[in-house]
């Protein structure tokens, strides 16, 4: 989990290349994903609409998604991960 592949792939939200678009994003871009419970900074690529319906996200499970997540496991021992509502916003590009 401290190799370099693991931290790119669990970094990185995988989003609907139109909604991106619609919000000004390229790939490798950083967005802010935030909910109820925390947020995180992860860079974003695009996935062609007929792979990720529009309004819909992907990211893997590791350090960025468990921010997003609470404590509530609905009695399983994991904690929800799937229908969260999230907010996206860019991050100001620096340079």
């Amino acid at each position: 989990k401290l190799k370099a592949a693991y931290q790119e792939i669990t970094s990185t939200v995988e989003m609907n290349a139109d909604d991106m678009a619609r919000l000004g994003l390229k790939d490798g871009d950083e967005v802010e994903l935030s909910t109820a419970v925390g947020k995180t900074v992860v860079t974003c690529a695009g996935r062609k609409p007929d792979d990720l319906p529009s309004g819909l996200l992907f990211l893997p499970y590791g350090p960025h998604s468990t921010c997003l997540m609470g404590g509530d496991t609905g009695g399983t021992g994991m904690p929800i991960s799937k229908n969260l509502t999230v907010t996206v916003e860019a991050k100001a590009k620096t340079g």
